[in-house]
Order: structure tokens, then C-alpha cells, then sequence
């Protein structure tokens, strides 16, 4: 999941580290493996690490490129990053870990913002670039990472979670009764760049950020672009749905620590789950130690029937093979078993 932070301060002053420590800390459950810090003068930047890709030190985080111009924070996961790496290198790249964070670090170096029409995955970053003297923050095309923000003239800061912010020295919590109001009496959350918290404020999906001169600049990367598609049979829409489909899970198997899925009992978690024993097992799309003699599955049950899924989760569990594992909700608490 990963945790990242950062404070730019526009002012001149000294970012100090037991601001960034405490900001860490909050973070710390997203990401126990590793904490990293940078401070530059007015500029600190700081990481939790979940390692997922590359699991040496060589991809600790604050990561930076061996000139040490750029730096970056990150949270998520280019799904394609190899591919990417194979057309950077061609290029005349060269990298010093296996993580998909020296990627985006060295894509950024080579075509600027508009690297960012080149992944496909998800994530939230901030890359430092000091030769510019910008700092260039993104967030995914459909805002699954989180990305927080405060500016107050002098002071940008950032965080995957609105708590570490609120551990700012300056920072004092005061609800946003609008946001609060839209949300109780409309169920509205998430629609505009305002969160529950006065003067915090979220990075949009398919957004990215810069500060140049003094102040943040926003700019909107991505929108859904619809395109006609013609067929002349009902299968050949159903054919090029699951190729697109399978593709996506091929992609996403990518890892270097063991793998599990969800499974709901749904249309969705229960294809995904079908298809990637399909990629695991059939396609050999990942390294067998990292998934065993069977795919694991985890599941949510309930004793209300209203709500419980378990008959549909087996009928997948018995086609496939795979390994269940159930957290039972007993009046909200939770047995696994």
C-alpha cells in the first residue's frame, strides 16, 4: 500500500525532520517495511515502504535518479512498468533496481508530465525535480491511490491520508460543514476537490499538480473517452471483452511476494478469480513459488443470509481448486476461520 509525505516550504524555511517523523508515523500501517526521509533545505519528502516489487534496499524509497536531480515519492503500482523499462532502455536508460518506481522516475526524465499517458495502473506520486525547481504530483485516472494536499500561501504539503497533515505544526482541525452536509443529506463524497476538513484538500482522479511559481497549478490529464466499436456478432463483443480482461489480471499478477484474491461471490471477484487460476496455473504467468499448489481466495461471510455469498463463493471454489479463507462477521466482529 505504501505511505508518502512531503512538505514544500515556499517561504525559504527549514523543513524540519521531527515534522516529517511525526507525519510518517501516522503513516506507518501503510507501509511497516521500510521508512525513508529526504530533506533538502526547504523541500522534505518522506516514504512507508510495503515492498511488493523489488523487495532489496536498492528500491527504498525516497528514490533517486544517479544524477540525484530528481526525486520521488510513490504509492501504487505501474502495472506495465516492464514494457516501459524495455522502451527506455532502448532509449539509453539505465537502472540500478528492479522497481517500478525508478520507472516513473526515469519515464518522467524522458518525456516530462506526458509520462504519465504511458502507465496503466494506479498510483499517487510526488517527484521532486531540482533542476527546474518543480515539484510534479499525480494521481491515477480513476483515483483508486489517495492523494491529500494543504496550501497556505507559504506551505504546500501532502500525504496518502488526511491524519498526517493534521500532524503539521499549524494545522488545526476544523469540519468543512458544507462537505460534511453534502455528503449527510445528499450521500455525496469525493465530488469536488474539498474534503471534511477545512483547508485540506484532495488531488482529483486523472489530475496532476505542479508548483513553478510560488503557487499549485492544476491540470486534468484524462477523461473517458468513449470509442464505436463494431462488430457484426453479439461473441465478438463478448471475445474482445475477455481478452481485455484477462489481459488486465495477466498484468496485475506482477509481484514479488506472494499473491491472494478477493472473492465475493460476485460476477467480478468471481471471474477475476477463474481467470487468474487460468494465468497462474495454465498461462505459468507468475513464479509458482509465489502462489503454491493452489490459488488462495478470502472472503467476507455473514450469519444474515440477506447478505451471506458462500454459496456462490463455492461453486467458484469447487471449478477452480483454489484455497478459501473466511472472516465471518458476528454482529460486526470478526472470526476467520
Amino acid at each position: 500500500m505504501c505511505g508518502i509525505c512531503g512538505i514544500l516550504n515556499l517561504d525559504g524555511s527549514l523543513v524540519k525532520k521531527e515534522t516529517l517523523d511525526k507525519m510518517c508515523e501516522v503513516l506507518k500501517h501503510r507501509g511497516p517495511d521500510n521508512k525513508g526521509i529526504y530533506i533538502k533545505n526547504n523541500l522534505g519528502l518522506g516514504h512507508q515502504r510495503l515492498s511488493i516489487i523489488d523487495l532489496s534496499e536498492k528500491a527504498n524509497q525516497p528514490f533517486t535518479n544517479e544524477t540525484q536531480t530528481h526525486w520521488i515519492v510513490y504509492n501504487g503500482e505501474v502495472y506495465n512498468y516492464l514494457e516501459i523499462r524495455k522502451e527506455l532502455e532502448k532509449s539509453g536508460h539505465r537502472f540500478k533496481s528492479q522497481t517500478d518506481t525508478e520507472v516513473i522516475l526515469h519515464a518522467y526524465d524522458e518525456w516530462g508530465m506526458d509520462c504519465l499517458k504511458h502507465f496503466n495502473g494506479m498510483w499517487a506520486f510526488c517527484i521532486w525535480d531540482s533542476r527546474k525547481r518543480r515539484i510534479f504530483c499525480a494521481r491515477d485516472r480513476a483515483g483508486v491511490k489517495p492523494f491529500y494536499y494543504t496550501f497556505n500561501g507559504q506551505r504546500f504539503g501532502f500525504a496518502s491520508e488526511i491524519k498526517a497533515l493534521l500532524a503539521l505544526d499549524d494545522i488545526t482541525p476544523k469540519p468543512n460543514d458544507q462537505i460534511v452536509a453534502d455528503y449527510l443529506f445528499a450521500g455525496l463524497l469525493d465530488h469536488t476537490h474539498e474534503t471534511f476538513f477545512e483547508n485540506i484538500y484532495q488531488l482529483r482522479p486523472g489530475e496532476y499538480l505542479l508548483i513553478e511559481d510560488q503557487r499549485p497549478v492544476f491540470r486534468s490529464y484524462w477523461d473517458i473517452e468513449p470509442k464505436e466499436v463494431h462488430f457484426s456478432r453479439d461473441e465478438d463483443y463478448a471475445q474482445r471483452f475477455r481478452e481485455l480482461l484477462e489481459d488486465s489480471i495477466r498484468l496485475r499478477l506482477r509481484s514479488d511476494v506472494p499473491i491472494g484474491t478477493c472473492l465475493s461471490g460476485g460476477l467480478d471477484s468471481s471471474s477475476i478469480v477463474c481467470l487468474a487460476n487460468k494465468l497462474m496455473f495454465d498461462g505459468q504467468s507468475i513464479d509458482p513459488k509465489l502462489v503454491g499448489e493452489r490459488q488462495k481466495t478470502f472472503s467476507s461471510c455473514f450469519e444474515n443470509h440477506a447478505y451471506d455469498e458462500r454459496k456462490f463463493i463455492e461453486l467458484v471454489i469447487g471449478r477452480t481448486g483454489a484455497e478459501k479463507n473466511y472472516t465471518l462477521k458476528v454482529n460486526d466482529v470478526g472470526t476467520s476461520w
